[in-house]
């Protein structure tokens, strides 16, 4: 049991996320902590129309901490991943519904996702 305690601390969680919402209800922020000391963090931030326009997301932590580290202590917060940088564009319809959005990434700019959706109003 303490080898199990000392490599996923005293809370004995694999994984954990924790989530910070802005005033209209929405995510602004994810942490997602795997392991020992592993934490990823999701920023989202979001356009007139409540849709997301940027996603930026850094991993730090210690993939294989020391032995000697107490449970719980932070280690090293130098990125361990490439961090990502996602951007978002919408194109919207008369009543304010999206009807095309396009997923780009820093990394490969040129490769842009787009969906398209048709919004039938009665």
């Amino acid at each position: 049991m303490q080898g199990l305690t000392a490599l996923l601390g005293e809370q004995r969680n694999f994984t954990r996320t924790t989530f910070n919402y802005d005033d209209a209800g929405r995510v602004i922020e994810k942490h997602h902590h795997t392991g020992y000391s592993l934490e990823t963090t999701t920023k989202i931030t979001y356009n007139d129309h409540s849709d997301k326009l940027e996603e930026h997301e850094s991993t730090t932590g210690d993939l294989n901490p020391p032995r000697d580290t107490l449970p719980g202590e932070v280690l090293s917060r130098a990125p361990i991943l490439p961090e990502s940088h996602v951007r978002y564009s919408h194109k919207y319809a008369n009543f304010g519904n999206w009807t095309e959005r396009r997923i780009s990434t820093a990394s490969s700019a040129n490769d842009v996702r787009v969906a398209r959706r048709t919004i039938v109003y009665y």
